[in-house]
């Protein structure tokens, strides 16, 4: 029952179209507003206890002292109907700065009431920077708060100093009594509502810090880590320009005939299953993935750090690239299945890479290197792979080389190129 109770409360007025953050904030003002109240109505009983118990020391003195609980029980109903207009209307830093001066107005005047110097009116203080840091965004209202919590501030002072307690406790024994019960509920207030507030605030950050990790883990997969890193801290990435990296483009060749034999849900299974093959060698061999456009695949070896090395790293994933499709290809031909085959282009040469728009921006390389790449693909043989002759002095000596003399490349002019083997 008491759970059903505590869940009911915590969700009272909860909006129903708001996100899992604003939902735990609301839930925590609700939990924290209801726990000082059942507070408050502990004190309030609390002062019930001990008026009767005045009452049985000296009846004629104490028997108008019940006009103390006055403050506490106007707090108790306050404290309600502020909760009751929250949850009803959806509010939230309005309420939880009145709630928040209604607590500094029952410990003032219980002091103002009862007597003795506390310095609990320097709760004021506290308020004020509470009130200012959740109206950080509503200028008025922050105006307002610092206004009130000054004039009240400097009355309460002026009161203390100058003006006796309303209904004094003279009798030394009553008197320990009360002011030990009083500043035992105090005490009790704030600490639960100080260890609630640091406890959801620790649940926040935890939360915070498991959104973060998702949103670095996304960001990091649709560019390299320096290149998140940077636009993280700078909010931009600055372009950078590279002597020379290998670009690595490829195609399936038959895709766009068996697109339309397969079914949807076959076809992008496969090709996810070739995709992430591929990512798995890049990934192995330091190169960075790029993009996919429908049935191409295009990574770059030797950005965003630069290598020396790029274009043999870049020609292992070629071939280990080839070979995946041939196994992939030979497994669907003994299950009677078609499959496509592939061509494979590489070249090497400077590029500048940077990131552009606003708007599912991505990271990306841009120069002739590329165009020349995307021309190695397209003029290479159904299953080989074909590089330049820029890329083949870079790896002349690691691979078998077979010159194809030269060939035309669209746009390009004729061009020579080679077939590009694993060393027998």
């Amino acid at each position: 029952m008491l759970r059903r109770f505590w869940k009911k409360v915590s969700e009272f007025g909860l909006p129903t179209d708001i996100s899992p953050d604003e939902r735990k904030l609301h839930v925590s003002a609700n939990q924290l507003m209801m726990v000082t109240i059942i507070l408050i109505a502990s004190m309030t009983g609390s002062l019930f206890i001990v008026y009767l118990f005045l009452l049985n020391i000296d009846f004629a003195f104490y028997r108008n002292y019940f006009w103390g609980g006055a403050a506490p029980l106007s707090a108790l109903i306050c404290a309600l109907s502020i909760f009751i207009y929250r949850g009803r209307t959806g509010r939230f830093f309005g309420p939880i700065v009145a709630f928040a001066y209604l607590m500094v107005f029952l410990i003032t005047a219980i002091t103002v009431i009862f007597g003795g110097y506390y310095g609990l009116e320097d709760w004021l203080i506290v308020v004020m920077g509470m009130g200012i840091f959740v109206l950080h965004k509503k200028p008025l209202l922050r105006r307002i708060n610092v206004f009130v919590s000054f004039i009240a501030y400097m009355t309460l002072k002026v009161w203390i100093l100058y003006v006796p307690e309303l209904l004094p406790v003279p009798h030394p024994a009553t008197r320990l009594f009360y002011y030990v019960l009083l500043a035992a509920a105090f005490f009790i207030i704030f600490f639960l509502e100080f260890r609630f507030i640091a406890h959801h605030s620790a649940r926040a950050e935890d939360d915070f810090i498991a959104q973060r990790d998702i949103a670095d883990k996304l960001l990091l997969n649709i560019m390299p880590e320096s290149v998140a890193r940077e636009l993280k801290l700078k909010g931009r990435y600055e372009p950078r320009h590279y002597d020379a990296i290998t670009v690595l483009f490829t195609d399936f060749v038959g895709f766009t005939r068996l697109a339309a034999e397969m079914r949807p849900a076959e076809l992008l299974q496969s090709l996810d299953e070739a995709f992430s093959q591929f990512d798995q060698i890049v990934r192995r061999h330091g190169l960075e993935k790029l993009k996919t456009i429908g049935d191409a695949y295009m990574c770059a070896a030797g950005i965003p750090e630069a290598s020396h090395d790029h274009a043999l790293r870049a020609c292992r994933a070629a071939l280990e690239f080839k070979q995946v499709i041939e196994t992939r290809k030979q497994a669907a031909a003994s299950a009677g299945l078609p499959f496509w085959d592939i061509r494979i282009g590489l070249h090497s040469g400077p590029v500048v890479a940077g990131i552009i728009g606003e708007h599912k921006f991505a990271y990306d390389i841009w120069g002739d290197t590329v165009n020349t790449a995307s021309r190695m693909e397209s003029a290479g043989e159904v299953g080989t792979v074909n590089i330049s002759a820029a890329t083949a002095a870079l790896v002349n000596g690691h691979f078998d080389l077979r010159s194809r003399g030269l060939r035309a490349a669209k746009g390009l002019g004729d061009m020579e190129m080679f077939e590009l083997r694993n060393k027998t």
